[in-house]
């Protein structure tokens, strides 16, 4: 219900007050304290105030972003909260606007900017994030360039809190010391780790990791893509493995591990858990906060609680109230395409992966490790790709054939590929252990880029240009919904038989 309260307040209520929402939320959350012993009654009255409190706070966030942005050229101060990357003739990056002349801002604002190259002074290659700038353009509102697919650029900025987009001549800006007291703590303790992990970035190339091979490793580990070419994120793309490149459960999942081997797991368990924790969340601030990290991380963190509570470790009720908590932190949260299939992926997993896995009997799968492997990376990559498929046809129009074949080499060497980056780190007072892990990694990763550039070359290895609206979206997670349930009637069927 609150998911239906956040889509139809944000397609049919937009232009009414949050207020009147907040009024009845209250008026319900009163009418249920004086109801008693009507399950059937509380039962709607709580299910209606989820409704509208999915309405009340979808209006709230569509209210700080709606601005009046000037219709001519202004003054104003940013400070840069990404790093600048050159695209062409432009170096393109993220920007928080602090104060702007003409413009009475009650917050800082997120710009996506473009400033155009100057080639004598090459100033923009002193710029780094979270240095500031004072700037004169056009703050125009977002607009959508990608007009031949369903994945609509607008809401996507939107969603991510972008409020307008500029482009900067290389004359209408200039370096300057920018005062950063009206940005949250967390947006300043961002900005903070977005340098330190910049430190970390240039860490790679000193060790002599470069080319694609180092871009990979950044996007991997550290969450930064700026460095990949196209033809290395379309080979990722095509063969069904671009889950890698992006941090998920798997990266975070491989990190935790981590930390709980450096700790003790059963003697202080409390002490462990709450240091693997802080890091996590740590690490999670460090990449930058996509919802994919911050799903996985409040997952891992559900996880955590019920492992000292001794409760039942993960399901699809602890999925959903990770999901409730984003949703009520960012209910624009919902239209990212990151949380959605992240979301449907480990949603697929719960559902799918143990009757797929019961298919070979105990027995057998015992009898082999590398069976029992083999046959669990299957049906893991299997389940996932039952529940993201749809989506990706959706919003990028393409089925990729071999994404399981993929798998098999993709998740091995992600494994190996983070622990590595992570010992390589440990050794940083030392140069040449560093430079010897640096020279493996790049080796294993080469082999991975290789590997994924081949089976993006076999044939059949994708279905391309592939056009389906909402509603056949819709069906076919119907159709999916209604064979399972057949096939669940079946083996209920049978049981029954033979009893």
């Amino acid at each position: 219900m609150l998911i239906l309260g956040i889509i139809i307040g944000d397609s049919w209520f937009r232009e009414v007050p949050p207020i009147y929402f907040l009024f009845a939320l209250v008026f319900l959350l009163i009418i249920f304290h004086f109801i008693k012993y009507k399950p059937i009654i509380e039962t709607t009255i709580i299910l209606f105030s989820f409704f509208v409190f999915g309405i009340w706070i979808i209006l709230l966030h569509e209210d700080d972003l709606q601005i009046r942005l000037p219709n001519t050229d202004v003054e104003y101060e940013a400070v840069l909260a990404s790093q600048p990357v050159e695209k062409g003739k432009t170096i393109k990056f993220d920007m928080i606007v602090t104060r702007c002349h003409g413009l009475n801002l009650s917050h800082p604002i997120r710009v996506k900017a473009s400033i155009l190259r100057d080639t004598l002074d090459c100033q923009y290659k002193k710029l780094n994030v979270g240095d500031g700038i004072i700037a004169y353009s056009l703050l125009e509102a977002p607009q959508n360039y990608f007009t031949d697919s369903n994945f609509d650029y607008r809401r996507w900025l939107k969603v991510h809190g972008f409020v307008a987009q500029t482009f900067i001549y290389y004359d209408n800006w200039q370096s300057a010391v920018v005062n950063l007291s009206s940005l949250s703590r967390l947006e300043r303790t961002k900005l903070v780790a977005l340098r330190f992990r910049q430190k970390l970035l240039q860490r790679f190339k000193r060790l002599g990791m470069e080319g694609q091979p180092n871009a990979v490793v950044s996007a991997m580990t550290l969450g930064d893509k700026s460095q990949m070419n196209n033809k290395i994120k379309n080979s990722y793309s095509i063969a069904g493995a671009s889950h890698v490149l992006a941090l998920s459960g798997l990266h975070l999942g491989i990190i935790y591990t981590i930390f709980l081997f450096l700790f003790p797991r059963y003697r202080w368990r409390i002490l462990s858990q709450s240091i693997s924790l802080i890091c996590i969340w740590s690490y999670v601030i460090l990449v930058g906060m996509s919802p994919s990290v911050v799903r996985s991380a409040t997952m891992i963190t559900i996880y955590a609680f019920t492992l000292l509570l001794n409760r039942k470790k993960m399901s699809i009720n602890a999925l959903s109230f990770a999901a409730t908590i984003m949703l009520v932190c960012n209910p624009l949260n919902l239209w990212d395409v990151g949380f959605q299939m992240s979301y449907m992926a480990v949603l697929s997993i719960f559902i799918f992966y143990k009757p797929l896995y019961r298919l070979i009997p105990d027995k057998i799968l015992k009898s082999s490790k590398v069976l029992n492997w083999i046959w669990g990376m299957t049906v893991l990559s299997f389940s996932a790709q039952i529940g993201t498929f749809p989506l990706v046809m959706y919003y990028f129009g393409r089925f990729s054939c071999y994404s399981i074949l993929a798998n098999y080499i993709v998740v091995p060497s992600a494994i190996i590929i983070l622990n590595s980056t992570f010992i390589m780190f440990m050794f940083s007072p030392f140069f040449i252990i560093q430079k010897y892990i640096a020279i493996f990694v790049s080796f294993i990763t080469q082999f991975l880029n290789k590997t994924i550039t081949f089976i993006a070359s076999l044939p059949g290895s994708s279905i391309e240009n592939i056009k389906i609206n909402e509603i056949q979206v819709i069906a076919i997670y119907i159709n999916i919904i209604v064979i399972y349930l057949f096939c669940f009637y079946l083996k209920k069927m049978y049981k029954i038989s033979r009893i």
